[in-house]
């Protein structure tokens, strides 16, 4: 990632977060594909991708805010594995941090 101000790497943060949902795949289990109300929950995105991902947010995070910070503890709790949902839960963390910026 290129060096950036911290809210133009935030919206790039965002942005590949995005871009990561469409790797959405459906449950390998046909008792959870079978059930389409839980699909989208049970359902998961490339994990490398994610984990590539999900450093770059962590990165961010403890350089600009540290790790003992409120926004690197609530990104790192919400997002830990490549599913869909917790996919969604780090954007969604990612847009109040970048909401409370000066």
């Amino acid at each position: 990632m290129t060096q950036a101000m911290p809210v133009e790497q935030i919206d790039d943060l965002i942005e590949a977060g995005l871009a990561l949902t469409q790797t959405k795949q459906r449950p390998k289990s046909r008792i959870f594909a079978d059930w389409q109300s839980t699909e989208t929950l049970y359902s998961v995105v490339d994990a490398p991708l994610f984990q590539a991902w999900r450093t770059d947010v962590l990165a961010y995070l403890t350089s600009n805010f540290g790790k003992e910070s409120d926004a690197y503890w609530a990104f790192h709790e919400e997002c830990r594995f490549p599913q869909f949902m917790e996919l969604l839960e780090g954007i969604k963390v990612l847009k109040q941090i970048k909401q409370q910026e000066p």
